[in-house]
């Protein structure tokens, strides 16, 4: 492992690279560097704005893929998020080739924290008094997390009348939660694509097995079948959701049906 220490904040990467073409963007304040996408990125303070910049085609510690596989996938999810606009999504402000990388540039989001933050799982297990992200979120009054909810279904409305689908990963890490201000902002919809698509992968796609769905599993003839199912039935997803929002009362319930009933013909 080489070992590495921009403006004081430390990685480690498999191999040898030359990082000074950071410093025409600013000061690195922080990095994300324990993805298993096969990406590095880094929070860069210009000295008027901040950037995400996010580096594909490093040899980072704990990629699955090869760094041409990481470099043709932010490739393709540059073009998601060109096409794609939502004021709840991150903005996506330039992108190049550098050398045998791939760099992409997004406006930082001040004040926002991951629903799922694994990179402090270890914190909240050895501290029952610190709280997660994801607990601090279902703590928040139901009129705030249906509201949060709503932005999710408006998103995902864009992105289907966009002709995309949210394939493979879009779940709380891809989620980020403003507490100062209630502003629910989207990330990581790297893995989304164009439809029609089908699971090219098999059961070892992305993502926890309990939480893969049949349905990108299931052969077609079974997906159809479970297709019309959710069309006629989308009960199921009003319980799920309800347990999601923790929605104990009938109004709730009831606002939370409404929402996935206007969305039914879509689904």
């Amino acid at each position: 492992m080489v070992n590495y220490n921009l403006d004081g904040v430390c990685f480690s990467l498999k191999a040898e690279y030359d990082f000074s073409w950071l410093k025409s963007l600013g000061t690195v304040f922080t990095v994300f560097s324990q993805n298993d996408s096969g990406n590095i990125s880094f929070g860069i303070n210009s000295g008027h704005e901040k950037w995400f910049v996010k580096v594909a085609g490093l040899k980072t510690s704990e990629s699955i893929r090869t760094t041409a596989e990481a470099v043709e996938a932010l490739k393709s999810a540059i073009a998601i998020y060109e096409n794609i606009k939502h004021p709840n999504l991150i903005e996506l402000v330039k992108h190049y080739p550098l050398e045998d990388t791939c760099i992409a540039i997004f406006k930082w989001v001040e004040r926002v924290t991951a629903l799922f933050d694994y990179r402090n799982f270890e914190k909240y297990h050895s501290n029952s008094q610190t709280i997660s992200p994801a607990e601090r979120f279902k703590q928040l009054p139901v009129t705030q997390r249906i509201k949060s909810a709503d932005i999710l279904f408006s998103f995902l409305d864009k992105i289907s009348k966009s002709g995309y689908v949210a394939k493979w990963i879009f779940y709380d890490g891809s989620i980020m939660y403003d507490f100062f201000n209630n502003v629910t902002t989207i990330c990581d919809i790297d893995f989304f694509r164009k439809k029609p698509t089908k699971n090219n992968m098999g059961e070892d796609y992305w993502g926890t097995k309990r939480l893969k769905a049949p349905r990108n599993i299931l052969s077609m003839q079974l997906l159809m079948k479970l297709q019309m199912f959710i069309r006629s039935e989308h009960c199921c997803l009003i319980v799920i959701l309800a347990v999601f929002l923790k929605a104990r009362c009938n109004l709730d319930i009831l606002k939370t049906s409404l929402y996935l009933a206007h969305l039914r013909n879509g689904i």
